[in-house]
C-alpha cells in the first residue's frame, strides 16, 4: 500500500492519523505532499478541498464533492428532501421558524452550517415565550415534537459497520470528568458530549430500518462511500414510529477500540479488491 494515503483535513487529523497508524500508510492533508511523480490513491476523511500539490491522484471512496455535500447542513438537507429521505424539517427563513414557535414547536438555530458537535447551536423553547425573536441564522430546524432517541449509524459501502445510541452520562460520571453542563432542559434538547451525553452500543434500542434510513443518506449524497449517519428515532414501547435524519459526518470520532478494529477490518477488504 505505498501509494495510499489517508486524506485528512489540516485540523482535526487525530483519527485519521489513529485509522492510518492502523492500516500502516501515512496521513497527508491538502497541502501535506508534493507531486511524487506517481499515481497515488487517497482515503477521504473529512476534506473537502483537492490536493494543492499533487498532479496524479484517485479517490478511494469519497471524494472532495461528497465531504463539501455533507458538511453542509443545508445542502443535505436539500439532497435528503430530493431523494425523499425523511429528514429533520428545516427552513432558511426566520418567518417559518416562528411560525413553529407559535404552534408550540421548537426551533434549533444553526448559527454555522458547517459546524460540529453543537457548533453554532442555540435552541429556542416555545415554552419560555413567544416574545422571544428569532436570530437571525443561515439554517434553522425544527424539534421533533416527541420524545426520542438518537443514534449514529457508521456505513461502508452501503454496509452497516457499527449502530450507537446517545445516553445521558449519570451524575457521578459528570462530576468525575470535571464537566461544567447546562440546566436539564438544555441538555435534553441540545445532545452534545460537553452537555452530558455519549455513545454506546451496549443495550441499545434499534430497528433495521434505522440502519437502512442511514444507508439511504448517503446515497442521496451523490452515492457517498462511507459517513457516519446521526438520526433521532420516536418508539411508542417496542415500535419505531418515526426515524428522521439530523446529520452526515464525513469524518466521525473513533474513540472506542472496537470501532476503530471495525474501520480497519472493512478498509483493508475494501484495499484488497482494488
Amino acid at each position: 500500500m505505498n501509494n495510499i494515503y489517508m486524506y485528512a483535513r489540516r485540523t482535526g487529523r487525530t483519527f485519521a492519523r489513529r485509522l492510518g497508524r492502523e492500516l500502516g500508510i501515512l496521513t497527508t492533508t491538502d497541502t501535506g505532499f508534493r507531486h511524487t511523480g506517481r499515481h497515488v490513491q487517497l482515503l477521504n476523511w473529512g476534506n473537502s478541498i483537492e490536493p494543492q500539490y499533487h498532479e496524479d491522484y484517485s479517490w478511494i471512496g469519497n471524494t472532495p464533492a461528497h465531504i463539501a455535500l455533507a458538511s453542509n447542513k443545508i445542502d443535505t438537507f436539500r439532497a435528503l428532501a430530493a431523494a425523499d429521505v425523511e429528514a429533520l424539517a428545516y427552513t432558511t427563513s426566520p418567518q417559518q421558524a416562528a411560525g413553529w414557535l407559535q404552534v408550540g414547536r421548537g426551533v434549533y438555530v444553526r448559527h454555522r452550517i458547517t459546524g460540529h458537535s453543537g457548533q453554532g447551536l442555540e435552541y429556542i423553547d416555545p415554552r419560555q415565550g413567544l416574545e422571544q425573536a428569532i436570530p437571525d441564522a443561515a439554517l434553522y430546524t425544527r424539534d421533533f415534537g416527541t420524545p426520542f432517541k438518537e443514534y449514529r449509524v457508521h456505513v461502508y459501502g452501503g454496509t452497516i459497520i457499527d449502530v450507537t445510541q446517545k445516553r445521558r452520562l449519570n451524575p457521578s460520571s459528570i462530576e468525575e470528568r470535571d464537566m461544567d453542563t447546562p440546566d436539564e432542559r438544555t441538555r435534553l434538547q441540545v445532545r452534545t458530549y460537553a452537555n452530558g451525553w455519549v455513545f454506546t452500543r451496549h443495550g441499545i434500542k434499534y430497528h433495521d430500518d434505522i440502519g437502512q434510513l442511514a444507508v439511504e443518506a448517503l446515497e442521496a449524497l451523490d452515492g457517498m462511500h462511507m459517513g457516519a449517519v446521526d438520526i433521532i428515532a420516536h418508539w411508542s414501547g417496542d415500535t419505531l414510529v418515526l426515524a428522521a435524519v439530523v446529520e452526515v459526518n464525513s469524518a466521525p470520532a473513533i474513540r472506542s477500540p472496537s470501532l476503530l478494529e471495525k474501520y480497519v477490518n472493512v478498509i483493508k477488504a475494501h484495499l484488497e479488491e482494488l
